[in-house]
């Protein structure tokens, strides 16, 4: 090989073709010291490098986090569900649930599962946006596949009593 042709690699110290290094400005022959695959080489290594501390930094970092913020979160997360969907506060919900002594306004029971309570749904007219009551899960959701419609109620009510 011709030396315009090749050059020795500064890093492997290997002979190589000329287009297997980079080009640049300000080097004297226009080319990098060293080859592209050394280049990529500890690229790769540094980025590995830092790609692992940086991962071990925000993961010990969001758990710090987490423990530090996760029952004023859950709280400020509710706070603004309420507020944005149902034009409530956290307040006017508590009070609700006091009214309610904490149960389902349909069917009276808790919305618990396996003995661990669980807050109660918000129960709306999706037309006017007018607060019904609070629900347990069950009752929210046969409302809601029901599509609130009171006709389809009425049938399931008939279909019960003439099957029984």
């Amino acid at each position: 090989m011709n030396k315009k042709e090749s050059k020795v690699c500064s890093k492997c110290r290997l002979l190589k073709p000329i287009d297997k290094f980079y080009k640049s400005k300000t080097s004297k022959d226009g080319f990098m010291s060293q080859c592209i695959c050394c280049i990529r080489k500890s690229h790769k290594v540094y980025y590995d490098k830092c790609n692992k501390k940086n991962f071990n930094y925000q993961k010990t970092r969001y758990k710090r986090y987490k423990e530090n913020h996760a029952k004023r979160d859950r709280k400020t997360q509710l706070r603004g569900h309420l507020r944005r969907k149902y034009s409530i506060t956290l307040e006017d919900y508590n009070s609700m649930v006091e009214e309610q002594n904490g149960l389902c306004a349909i069917c009276g029971r808790t919305n618990s599962k396996k003995g661990v309570f669980e807050r109660l749904a918000v129960d709306h007219n999706h037309i006017s946006g007018q607060i019904r009551g609070l629900l347990c899960n069950r009752c929210n959701v046969i409302l809601g596949l029901g599509d609130e419609d009171i006709n389809t109620f009425k049938n399931i009510i008939s279909y019960i009593i003439e099957r029984d």
